[in-house]
């Protein structure tokens, strides 16, 4: 029997969020040991968090991991991200420097795309576990699409293998950044809005509307648009929310917005 101890992470543009798996080979079984999330924004940069994690969330007694696979919010390129978001950098390399070598350090270290990650635990979701938006009849081997708004708009896409169609391959994509449409006079109003805002005279994404960011674009355009009918206790928790102002905005939305 082989049992593996490995880091998983996804690392957002808002939370990272780190678990060490204990993974029997054997069984095909994995057990979570530990987890825990981290508010980027209280940290310097992404080795810190990862340190407090095996350092210190972790106790003595504890195996360290050997490999780390983190899910990260930023297109990978040579085994590294540059996150989209917040500008951070996570290197599959500097990881290796900072916590490999040696009598349980981690031996592999592996970067992928966020969705990447998604889209591969999205073949594992149980019918159980889903809504149907629009009955239909799933195709078989048929290319399967996930997105998700976090901080920002992440998107990916899989085909299936041309000799087995069980097996898919994902492929990444930052479709978030894709031109956002308007399509009433009230969201033309938000895009001239966003436009001021971010100084971008030409263009301005899906993902500033379309994210947990994309909620507080959304309403401070409204607080500007109805002043009179902003409610002042949430305008207090949303100047003071830093990167969590989407959450105060969900947490404050009507009933019927969710």
């Amino acid at each position: 029997m082989s049992v593996y101890h490995i880091l998983a992470g996804d690392c957002g543009g808002t939370n990272s969020r780190l678990q060490l798996i204990a993974f029997n080979s054997s069984t095909n079984i994995s057990d979570i040991l530990k987890s825990h999330t981290y508010l980027n924004e209280q940290y310097d940069n992404f080795n810190d968090i990862l340190s407090d994690f095996l350092y210190i969330k972790t106790p003595v007694h504890q195996t360290l991991p050997s490999v780390a696979v983190l899910a990260a919010a930023g297109p990978v390129k040579d085994n590294q991200v540059l996150f989209t978001n917040n500008g951070w950098l996570i290197s599959g390399p500097t990881i290796l420097s900072a916590f490999g070598g040696g009598k349980g350090g981690i031996k592999v270290a592996r970067l992928i795309n966020d969705f990447v990650g998604l889209g591969y635990g999205a073949l594992t979701v149980k019918d159980s576990e889903t809504v149907t938006l629009n009955p239909g009849t799933p195709e078989v081997g048929g290319p399967i699409v996930c997105v998700g708004a976090g901080t920002g708009l992440g998107e990916c896409y899989l085909t299936a293998s041309n000799s087995d169609p069980s097996t898919y391959e994902c492929f990444a994509s930052e479709g978030g950044h894709a031109e956002f449409a308007p399509r009433t006079e009230v969201e033309v109003e938000l895009l001239r809005f966003l436009k001021d805002k971010f100084s971008q005279k030409h263009r301005v994404s899906t993902e500033r509307v379309v994210s947990g960011t994309g909620l507080a674009n959304v309403y401070e355009f409204f607080k500007m648009k109805y002043p009179g009918k902003a409610d002042k206790g949430i305008m207090g928790e949303f100047e003071k929310a830093g990167s969590m102002q989407g959450k105060v905005v969900s947490m404050g939305a009507d009933k019927g917005c969710e």
